[in-house]
């Protein structure tokens, strides 16, 4: 009947279980939560089910609010801004923390926190090549020159065509047929004017792809 039904379970359910639960209580679209010691519910003050360890994140329903007040505590703009605010800060957060663990020679946990920089703040070019740089460390080659592509595109949106070009070039040299390295190599040339490189670029790029097909 287009209710919401927020639902708490004690014992350990396989997703099947759950969906056939789900199902016969009428639901039509369901989400399956984060479950184990964090399941809690807490309902018109009163605690149905607690937590077995402190909690971080929580979902709430508010009943009867007046649509002016549906907001919490400041206009979506404001809220956005401010949210953009704070990933960005914890983006740089994990950006010094990688630093301190590439000096330290740890460059795999310097790759797992430069991850979490450019899921925070994914336009940051400087995160995704210091990414590169750490999964190089680390052997991982496919991920460095995918990383190097999103600090060359993310350069060529900037405008910055050297540094755009430099990490590109990294990026060819560690997969000569990675085909979104040609093509954004090839937005590069043209932005500054060289047709024929570019041409050629995108000439290496469908070969590339022709390749991959085979």
């Amino acid at each position: 009947a287009r209710k919401l039904l927020l639902i708490a379970v004690t014992r350990k359910l396989t997703l099947t279980e759950l969906a056939r639960i789900m199902k016969r209580l009428g639901c039509r679209e369901a989400i399956n939560m984060d479950g184990g010691s964090s399941t809690a519910m807490y309902y018109r003050g009163r605690m149905v089910t607690a937590p077995s360890r402190r909690l971080v994140n929580l979902l709430t329903v508010h009943e009867n609010v007046p649509r002016s007040a549906r907001y919490a505590g400041a206009p979506p703009r404001e809220r956005i801004a401010r949210h953009e605010k704070i990933r960005k800060e914890r983006a740089f957060a994990y950006y010094q923390q990688a630093q301190d663990l590439r000096r330290q020679g740890q460059f795999g946990f310097a790759a797992g926190s430069l991850k979490f920089a450019c899921f925070l703040d994914p336009t940051n070019a400087s995160y995704h090549a210091a990414l590169g740089e750490a999964l190089l460390r680390v052997g991982d080659t496919r991920g460095a020159a995918g990383a190097f592509t999103n600090a060359g595109r993310l350069y060529v949106a900037k405008k910055q065509s050297a540094k755009a070009v430099a990490q590109l070039r990294r990026a060819l040299d560690l997969s000569p047929l990675h085909v979104p390295a040609r093509e954004t190599l090839a937005q590069a040339y043209e932005r500054d004017g060289f047709t024929k490189l570019a041409t050629q670029e995108r000439r290496l790029a469908a070969m590339a792809r022709l390749k991959l097909v085979r």
